[in-house]
């Protein structure tokens, strides 16, 4: 799910504290947990030997620039509730 309607990208952390805190919504929840997921599978299996991204466009799938950032912790979220 794109972050804002202007541009494609989202940030993944972000997905991932919203969908926590959507934990009573379960469809939405499910939404972003899945948008993440998809990323998350083509960024394993690119070709690119880079650290996982929490900044990527939601179209292509791709990383936009920041890695390796402490973040992705983020990516956790769902275990806080």
């Amino acid at each position: 799910m794109p972050l804002d309607i202007r541009h494609g990208y989202t940030k993944a952390d972000w997905e991932m504290w919203t969908a926590a805190w959507l934990k009573d919504h379960d469809e939405i929840r499910d939404l972003l947990i899945s948008g993440l997921y998809t990323f998350a599978t083509f960024a394993h299996t690119t070709g690119r030997r880079v650290p996982i991204t929490d900044w990527y466009d939601t179209v292509t799938n791709r990383q936009n620039g920041f890695q390796a950032r402490q973040v992705v912790g983020g990516f956790s979220a769902l275990l806080t509730v």
